[in-house]
């Protein structure tokens, strides 16, 4: 069966961005038992389905508990056993009510709150609908288990009167909330002030004891709009259940301590590309997750080794989803390493500052063993011999079917190699088939862009920016080696500002009437940088779309990419890799060193052999880049032989947000035999390698807002970036 993948996008208001923060991030002090034997172990239950996707929180219909795919109107129940996932077809939901439902708040044997196009609806048991008044969509929303239904909206909680549709507000809330659960009869939620309880039969506050509300506290929203970062369950005894980023925890009833029972690190809790949606715990304890890639088990193993024996530490000068996947896919096959991962520009702290602070730790003999070095300077690294050369112990890391040393082996200086890069970008760019023939830099975007806005002025964006660093980073992932390859150059500088200022201002609409139409990334560690295809499908039904960014992944960039050819859209698009004809460039993507100085030379060897493994390259973010490792390649590739592995995407056939049917679906094919045999031989023939550090980075994005805003022109922006980087290289 084909799965049906449903991509949509609305105006600002109703996007909410999937949740995947770091389990490096804030974590609440909670008592963390380390022993040498006993702890819960993970397994992912057997689902013949595939990924379970955006469906209901846990429910109990029927005697069978499972959360409900809103496309399908299937109950997705735990099997008997606990170890298999069934599906069962709802006749509560029927068809008529199936047309619009996108998604499904709450669910029980006394009806469903679901949302539609129109707005949210109650469907009673009998499927009865009665739309609900007043708002346009909810957060989230539980029923009790008597049948009294809550929801909350973006600054109120709600009760729902299921009679009628009429709601009753009965607290007022601050900055979103990022929790929302009845447990055992109280309705506990989480906003910008902290965590909250109030009691359902009459609606009055109560206090939540102590240690709890402490913990729950310190999951307080991170932004207005953030999407929920935990759920909680009751279980036996009345204890509650939590599954946040951080992991899985206990609070004992009527205790003073909320206890941890597995690390987010090792376990799906805290892997940043999925999404947890609920949990539930079953009548022996075993606690079960409900996650957008699958359903999970969580059993305690008296007999498991959970004794540390040595600690690894990792630090990246940013947080990254990337680097929070590896590090917490690694400590779960890893529970007797204890892994610190160390982000050096937390908090707010500046790029100057990290660097400082890295040094400091470095001299003191308290250096990391492990160093993510995108973004650092590898060059001064290098000459300060602060890293370990990686071709000396090459045995001890390069797995047996072989990498692609053209992309891994690219920082090589004169047979040592101090960085493997374990993923790379491609830098793209596409139009309508006529319009991509003109273009061979990026100025001649420019002037395109520049052309389209004067002639036309929809009131859409034409590049898809953001902010006004978005035309300056992807402009460096085409002409960066040009700007900077031999010393900063001042004349292609001036050029390059100038075209980001002409792209940036001409990319909006001229007239009154806001944009109010851009790409939905799907994930808020996505950066611009990264979103060509969604750019890219644009231009399906929008002549003046020019997609710009990098393609990072086989099954969501290039094999949607080379599907295009059979789209049934009125406009003719293309693609081209780099900005120019035969561009060889690309984008080396989490590149690991071991620090000369380190204190565990054989756990990082040992981290370093995974990153590289076959195993952990066929897995990530579809923004992740593609994977360097021959045999991880040869799995993508062999997937075109199944024609399982197609899907249908959708794709906006309209840009205003207006029309009802405002969006179609692409047949996303995997790639044929000559598809593939094109798409590898041309990343083996890539050797033009673009990498700028952040702190060059950093200069030339000032310069470049400093000449979008017009309070300096492209050749003061420039001259003040020579100056800004020779002074840097001088230090």
């Amino acid at each position: 069966m084909k799965k049906m993948i449903k991509i949509t996008a609305f105006i600002s208001a109703l996007v909410m961005a999937a949740s995947a923060f770091s389990c490096s991030g804030r974590k609440p002090a909670a008592a963390t038992a380390l022993t040498s034997k006993g702890g819960y172990v993970e397994e992912k239950m057997q689902f013949a389905y595939g990924d379970l996707g955006n469906v209901s929180e846990f429910v109990n219909i029927g005697g069978k508990t499972g959360t409900i795919m809103p496309y399908t109107n299937e109950l997705c129940y735990i099997s008997k056993e606990g170890d298999r996932v069934f599906r069962d077809v709802l006749d509560g939901l029927d068809s008529e009510n199936d047309d619009n439902i996108y998604n499904i708040y709450a669910a029980s044997e006394h009806g469903f709150l679901v949302q539609k196009e129109s707005g949210p609806f109650f469907i009673g048991s009998d499927g009865s609908t009665k739309q609900i008044s007043g708002f346009p969509y909810f957060q989230t929303a539980e029923f009790t288990e008597d049948g009294k239904l809550f929801a909350s909206s973006y600054d109120a909680i709600y009760e729902i009167d299921t009679e009628n549709g009429s709601t009753a507000k009965i607290a007022d809330i601050k900055d979103w909330i990022s929790a929302f659960d009845i447990i055992n009869g109280d309705l506990i939620y989480i906003d910008g002030d902290g965590a909250h309880c109030c009691d359902t039969a009459g609606g009055t506050a109560k206090e939540l004891p102590e240690a709890l509300e402490s913990f729950l506290s310190g999951y307080k929203p991170r932004s207005s709009g953030t999407e929920l970062l935990m759920d909680m369950c009751s279980g036996r005894d009345n204890d509650i259940y939590i599954g946040c980023p951080d992991g899985l925890y206990r609070y004992i009833n009527g205790g003073n301590l909320v206890e941890q029972l597995m690390d987010g690190y090792i376990s799906r809790f805290g892997d940043p590309s999925d999404t947890l949606v609920s949990i539930t715990c079953g009548e022996d304890g075993t606690v079960f997750g409900a996650f957008f890639s699958g359903m999970y088990s969580y059993r305690f193993d008296p007999e498991l080794e959970t004794a540390i024996t040595s600690e690894l530490k990792v630090y990246s000068l940013e947080d990254s989803a990337t680097v929070n996947k590896l590090i917490s896919n690694f400590a779960a096959d890893n529970r007797n390493i204890k892994v610190d991962h160390q982000v050096g520009m937390k908090d707010g702290m500046t790029y100057s500052d990290a660097m400082k602070e890295l040094t400091t730790q470095i001299l003191s003999g308290s250096a990391p063993d492990i160093m993510i070095l995108d973004g650092l300077d590898t060059d001064n690294l290098a000459e300060k011999n602060m890293l370990e050369d990686l071709a000396a112990c090459e045995d001890k890391w390069r797995p047996e079917g072989g990498l692609l040393t053209n992309i891994t082996d690219w920082d090589s200086r004169s047979g040592k190699l101090y960085s493997a890069a374990c993923r790379f970008r491609i830098p793209a760019v596409g139009a309508e088939e006529s319009v991509l023939k003109k273009i061979d830099s990026y100025a001649d975007l420019a002037d395109i862009c520049e052309e389209n806005r004067k002639k036309h002025d929809p009131k859409y964006t034409l590049m898809d920016y953001f902010d006004m660093t978005d035309p300056i980073r992807i402009g460096l992932m085409y002409e960066g080696n040009e700007l900077l390859g031999n010393g900063p150059d001042k004349e292609k500088l001036a050029e390059f500002f100038d075209t980001c200022e002409r792209l940036y201002n001409n990319d909006k609409c001229l007239s009154d009437e806001k944009a109010i139409w851009y790409s939905s990334a799907g994930d808020e560690n996505m950066t611009t940088d990264c979103i060509f295809t969604s750019r890219y499908t644009l231009g399906f039904y929008n002549d003046y779309i020019l997609a710009t960014g990098a393609v990072s992944s086989i099954t969501d960039d290039i094999n949607v990419l080379t599907s295009s050819d059979e789209a049934d859209a009125p406009i003719k698009t293309a693609y081209r890799f780099g900005i120019g004809e035969d561009s060889r460039s690309f984008l080396p993507v989490c590149q690991l060193g071991i620090v000369q100085s380190c204190k565990n030379r054989d756990a990082a060897l040992k981290f370093l052999a995974y990153a590289f493994d076959e195993d952990a390259q066929e897995t990530g973010n579809y923004y992740d880049g593609f994977p360097v490792n021959e045999k991880a390649l040869k799995w993508f590739y062999d997937k075109n032989m199944n024609v399982d592995n197609d899907f249908f995407m959708g794709i906006s056939s309209s840009m205003d947000g207006e029309a009802a049917d405002a969006y179609e679906s692409l047949e996303v094919k995997c790639m044929d035999n000559d598809e593939v045999k094109t798409f590898d031989s041309y990343i083996r023939s890539l050797d033009k390698p673009v990498y700028i550090n952040y702190a060059d980075r950093e200069i030339i994005e000032t310069a470049g807002t400093k000449c979008i805003e017009g309070t300096v022109t492209a050749e003061q922006a420039a001259e003040d970036t020579v100056k800004q980087l020779e002074l840097r290289m001088k230090e």
